[in-house]
């Protein structure tokens, strides 16, 4: 029995000399490294973060200009382009969408750019610069799966989005930014537009039999592996184009897609990389296109609001939701108002501010007669509150473009405000109110 012992001890102190020499668990990654020109995030917090963090109730601040890009410079200034995805991860947000119809920047490239602004380091990062209008067509192929790529097969979403309306969004659990196609012929090197992209009508004509023109996921650009992606699906999706919805939501891990209430409203499933139907249940909003949206945390719904086509009358809600859980849409008939029934893309900002548990419309455009102003609407009182009305940080000159997002984590709202298709932006920040101790 005692030899016995003395073996077993012997065998556990081998075993446990063995399984001292094995390499540490930890230095191996928990996840795959990034690629691409996001590896390096999240950056360092800067010195700038200390005036976020000082901002009191209702109160702005301006950063001043982000640091450009060494290579691409700025982003430029996009309508109808209200919401940049906030990714928690890297620490910034995503820029997209064209601004002007058919731009060609001065850097020769056409504006269906992709940037990232790195909170952090209040800078601009050029995720992609865009194609280039006169000769960048050349190295464009059709790869097998009918999609325009790069030489290594790599899809790309040349001209794909006119405006970014509330098409955009970001896949906190796969670490996708995704957008859904709004196309035009604003590309087009050939009739009234003479600023298009050199080569494209001659190979779509040339290659009309392998371009694939069937149902497929939104345009992907994956974060992780740092190119872009686009799938073939076997269900139609729902539709994108002009003033349509696509949100990520986290509970159900799929993303939102809703474009007016005759077409498919469906998810789009990243990891069967296809769409499922949603059956239309309950009281759709009434907009063929452009409505506000964000996603309640909390409740685990979609706020819809604020659309054009029809435009409602005074006194009317234009505030509507989505139950995710039920699938259902409802119309809400809060107290109060904000400053108009058009609170559209080309108008407001609409985040939900999970600190505070409300959602907060930054209504920078009006009608004549309206007022602009933050108002805020509180789900569990069902009410809107004016919180502000003609604050100095809405007025500039010129045609100014407003995108941004909300951070939970410094509980500031982020706005890039600059005329359309210029790089003259600045970054302003708003905070509604501190959050409790």
């Amino acid at each position: 029995m005692i030899g016995k012992i003395k073996f077993s001890a012997l065998v556990f102190l081998v075993s446990l000399g063995m399984l001292l020499l094995q390499p540490a668990a930890a230095d191996e990654p928990d996840e795959e490294e990034r690629a691409g020109p996001l590896a390096e995030l999240p950056s360092e917090p800067g010195e700038h973060l200390e005036q976020v963090r000082a901002l009191g109730d209702n109160e702005w601040v301006d950063l001043g200009s982000p640091q450009p890009d060494p290579d691409w410079g700025k982003a430029r200034g996009r309508s109808w382009s209200p919401r940049a995805p906030f990714a928690p991860d890297i620490r910034g947000a995503f820029f997209f969408g064209e601004g002007p119809h058919g731009m060609i920047k001065p850097d020769g490239h056409y504006m269906d750019d992709l940037w990232f602004y790195d909170l952090n380091q209040h800078r601009w990062i050029c995720v992609y610069p865009g194609i280039k209008a006169d000769g960048g067509y050349d190295e464009i192929k059709i790869n097998e799966d009918g999609f325009e790529a790069t030489p290594d097969g790599h899809p790309l979403p040349i001209a794909s989005m006119v405006h970014a309306y509330a098409m955009v969004t970001y896949d906190t659990d796969r670490k996708l930014f995704m957008s859904k196609p709004c196309p035009g012929a604003y590309w087009r090197d050939d009739g009234d537009y003479h600023r298009g992209i050199r080569g494209r009508v001659a190979s779509h004509e040339e290659n009309r039999d392998k371009l694939y023109r069937g149902p497929a996921s939104p345009w992907i650009y994956n974060t992780v592996k740092g190119h872009w992606e686009r799938h073939q699906t076997e269900n139609p999706g729902s539709p994108g184009g002009f003033g349509a919805t696509l949100i990520y939501v986290p509970s159900v891990r799929k993303a939102f897609g809703y474009k007016n209430r005759s077409s498919r409203v469906a998810w789009y499933d990243p990891d069967a990389r296809d769409w499922q139907t949603i059956e239309r249940r309950g009281n759709l909003p009434p907009w063929h296109i452009d409505p506000n949206s964000c996603y309640d945390s909390k409740r685990d719904r979609i706020y819809i609001g604020g659309g054009l086509y029809p435009v409602l009358e005074e006194g009317e809600s234009a505030l509507w939701m989505f139950d995710v859980q039920t699938e259902t849409f409802s119309r809400l008939e809060p107290e109060g108002a904000p400053a108009s029934t058009n609170y559209s893309t080309n108008r407001a900002i609409m985040n939900y501010d999970s600190v505070n548990d409300v959602v907060v419309l930054i209504h920078h455009r009006v009608r004549e007669g309206e007022t602009p102003g933050v108002y805020v609407y509180h789900p569990d009182e069902n009410r809107w509150e004016t919180v502000s009305e003609r604050p100095a940080a809405l007025s500039m000159r010129g045609n100014p473009t407003w995108t941004g997002f909300y951070d939970p984590t410094l509980n500031a709202h982020f706005v890039h405000r600059a005329d359309d298709g210029r790089d003259n932006g600045t970054m302003w920040v708003y905070r509604y109110k501190r959050a409790e101790e």
